[in-house]
């Protein structure tokens, strides 16, 4: 009789229109509650209904989860903060969804004198966000902590999703966006602020990722950024997500901006940009699987990295490609990388590697190689023989893979100061 009653109220709510009666899975695996039922209000929150026994009366709590549509999902990425998540229910999404710093959940300093890149901020210049002026410069700071973001099985993301960080104006302006008191308008408007980006703990649950254009599924950029302000992306991970293309072919039709800008040049699962050795830590990829596409995970100076019970078939070129930083003096990708228990199958131009490494702990183990491999039977291709691109005390370990019905040879080397080294598809380790 209780659940019949608490259906009947949330029916009548539905047919009021005052909220939007959903069910989610809500579980720490997924499965929906059997027990209790949830509905959104209209700022997108999820809240529990519950019978009281004791009291005799109906109690609701908010979950710490948002629900998310097409239609609302970057309003609700901008009103997120840490320690609470995000449900993206079915429909396609296919826009930009950007990670950003904004005026619902950022810390707003006012920018002092300009330096060469408008990024510095001063503690002592936090402001309300009252205190905003049309033609004011401004720096905005997030921090998203514990948090995760899970899909629906009806949700597919044709678009991509983007984390800013930078210091020049974005496409993203909050001062343009938020209503000022006209006695505070002069001549101009607001320019050189900075958007800063800190991420402790971000998880992708369930996404179903899929391009039919040129660039990542996911990218972020961390470029110019100040590292005394901590910066930084660290542990982002990515469980039970699908990442699909239609093409294994690299793009040769590019205007020169997209050259430099890095990242255009092919379809590709994840691209992670920055040009110090601190922006990326603790990356994780988790029972994914990624299918026809030019490039899997493409990454600048990532310390700490996994992907385990991964699936990567049919790409044109490496599965996974860590590398150094290429201009300047080089930042190293470091720490330790896992590579286990993955398949990969129509591989080509190498499956791991291709860059320098520096204090890093490497190993690759029971992973399955079918039909992989470059035009010199390279599986593995880690350094090279270029300044930039060495290995400095890394050691690497290779055991238990298998090459088609091969069991590719144990491999175990330490404390590598060298150029690098080169595995092929029967497990043989030569310097390079």
């Amino acid at each position: 009789m209780k659940k019949l009653l608490l259906s009947l109220i949330l029916v009548c709510l539905v047919l009021t229109g005052c909220r939007q009666y959903v069910y989610v899975p809500m579980g720490s695996t997924g499965e929906q509650s059997q027990t209790n039922d949830y509905y959104i209000d209209e700022n997108g929150k999820i809240w529990e209904i519950s019978y009281n026994d004791s009291t005799g009366s109906f109690v609701q709590s908010w979950t710490n989860w948002y629900y998310a549509t097409p239609e609302t999902a970057q309003k609700v990425l901008d009103q997120t903060g840490s320690g609470e998540n995000i449900y993206f229910g079915p429909g396609k999404y296919e826009d930009t969804y950007y990670i950003r710093a904004s005026r619902e959940t950022a810390l707003i300093y006012a920018q002092g004198p300009d330096d060469s890149y408008n990024n510095k901020i001063d503690e002592e210049n936090l402001i309300n966000l009252d205190e905003l002026t049309i033609n004011g410069r401004y720096h905005y700071v997030r921090t998203m902590s514990d948090m995760e973001f899970r899909a629906d099985k009806e949700a597919l993301f044709t678009g991509i999703f983007e984390i800013e960080n930078q210091y020049s104006p974005s496409s993203y302006d909050p001062v343009r966006q938020i209503e000022i008191d006209n006695s505070k308008f002069t001549e101009g408007y607001t320019s050189g602020y900075g958007n800063h980006v800190r991420i402790d703990g971000l998880v992708f649950n369930g996404f179903r990722f899929q391009r039919d254009g040129y660039d990542a599924s996911f990218r972020a950029r961390y470029l110019e950024r100040d590292t005394e302000l901590n910066d930084k992306i660290s542990d982002l991970e990515f469980i039970n997500c699908s990442f699909s293309g239609n093409s294994t072919q690299k793009n040769s039709n590019l205007s020169e901006d997209e050259e430099n800008e890095g990242g255009y040049d092919g379809q590709r699962a994840i691209f992670l940009n920055a040009d110090d050795e601190e922006a990326f830590n603790g990356i994780r990829l988790i029972n994914c699987t990624f299918d026809t596409l030019y490039q899997g995970i493409y990454g600048y100076q990532i310390n700490g990295f996994t992907s385990e019970g991964c699936t990567f078939s049919n790409f044109g070129h490496n599965a996974i490609a860590l590398q150094n930083y290429q201009s300047g003096e080089p930042a190293y990708s470091k720490g330790k990388i896992l590579i286990k228990d993955n398949d990969f199958i129509n591989v080509a131009d190498g499956v791991i590697g291709r860059g320098g490494f520096k204090d890093a702990d490497i190993t690759i183990t029971e992973n399955r190689f079918q039909n992989s491999g470059d035009k010199d039977g390279l599986l593995i291709k880690l350094g090279a023989d270029n300044a930039n691109q060495h290995l400095t005390n890394v050691s690497i370990t290779c055991s238990g893979n298998s090459y088609n019905d091969l069991i590719m040879k144990d491999t175990a080397l330490s404390n590598i100061s060298q150029n690098g080294i080169k595995i092929d598809n029967q497990g043989n380790a030569e310097y390079i």
